[in-house]
């Protein structure tokens, strides 16, 4: 999920001074991959811009060329990297862990398809890793597409911005949206199992009546979890 860096070039123009980006970046280098044969990648960041850059090279030869860079768009890459490091340092709990907020961001079949390139990467078939990787990045974009289209993605945008926003139902109807109700019913699907996500995507994707439905479910099993206590 990358652009390569003549997608941003054309013809030059003058700096609108402070509305541009600064003169110069400061880029650490966070990481490095190997993806097949003797081709690597290295990963940069900076972090004041959050803007992260994949520079491929290979070893011993990269100082002095022209090489061509991608602009990175997602974190999946790194959760990737970072996998693959624990698995390789034998830290099973932190693999999981990494593996569990994949599965919560992109879905069980891209989780199934990441672990999978994965474990091939570090039994080092480089071939079959990059093939169930291309799956994972299809698979995640196939599931993106899916969320943009959603009730789901709108309550995130509400619950990032901590501001009411209005939501149109696929039915037509449409309905002010309070930024607490949204933030409720995202951590309530980020713990759900997958079966379980459906019937809420399904309740809040019908209408206002079924987002009340998952909202009023989650106050009443808060209710129950604190009355226990």
């Amino acid at each position: 999920m990358s652009k390569p860096l003549s997608e941003f070039t054309g013809a030059l123009v003058e700096s609108a001074g402070p509305l541009d980006p600064p003169v110069m970046l400061v880029l650490r280098r966070k990481g490095l991959r190997q993806i097949s044969g003797n081709q690597r990648v290295a990963l940069y960041r900076n972090d004041a811009m959050n803007l992260e850059v994949a520079v491929p090279y290979e070893p011993g030869r990269w100082s002095g060329q022209n090489v061509a860079a991608t602009v990175k768009e997602a974190a999946h890459d790194d959760m990737f990297g970072e996998y693959i490091h624990h698995l390789g340092n034998r830290d099973l709990r932190s693999a999981s862990h990494v593996a569990g907020q994949v599965e919560r961001a992109f879905g069980t079949d891209a989780a199934k398809h990441f672990r999978t390139a994965a474990d091939f990467h570090v039994r080092g078939d480089a071939q079959k890793a990059a093939h169930h990787y291309q799956k994972f990045e299809q698979t995640l974009k196939e599931h993106v597409e899916t969320i943009e289209e959603s009730v789901l993605h709108k309550l995130r945008h509400i619950a990032r911005s901590k501001s009411f926003g209005d939501i149109m139902y696929k039915n037509g109807q449409q309905s002010r949206v309070d930024p607490r109700d949204a933030t409720k019913v995202l951590k309530f699907w980020a713990v759900a199992h997958d079966k379980n996500r459906k019937v809420i995507e399904k309740l809040i994707n019908s209408g206002d009546s079924g987002l009340q439905q998952v909202c009023k479910f989650v106050d009443d099993h808060m209710k129950h979890k604190k009355a226990k206590k």
